[in-house]
C-alpha cells in the first residue's frame, strides 16, 4: 500500500505531465493548493516549482 509521500509525488507527476510546462509555481494550481489545505503537501512552498517538489519527493 502506498503512503502519503506516494500518494502526493503520483499526483505532482501526474499534474506535471497533463501542464507540459517548464517552471509551473505551486500555488498556481488550485488542486494542489486545496488539496495542501486538506493537510497534503504540508512542506511545499507556493512560489516553488513542480518540477523542484517533484525532486525533492523522489529523495
Amino acid at each position: 500500500m502506498k503512503n502519503k509521500k506516494d500518494f502526493e509525488l503520483d499526483l505532482l507527476l501526474a499534474v506535471d505531465e497533463l501542464l507540459n510546462e517548464l517552471n509551473v509555481c505551486f500555488g498556481g494550481i488550485p488542486i494542489l493548493l486545496e488539496m495542501k489545505e486538506r493537510e497534503y503537501f504540508q512542506d511545499a512552498k507556493d512560489d516553488e516549482t513542480i518540477h523542484g517538489l517533484i525532486e525533492r519527493y523522489k529523495y
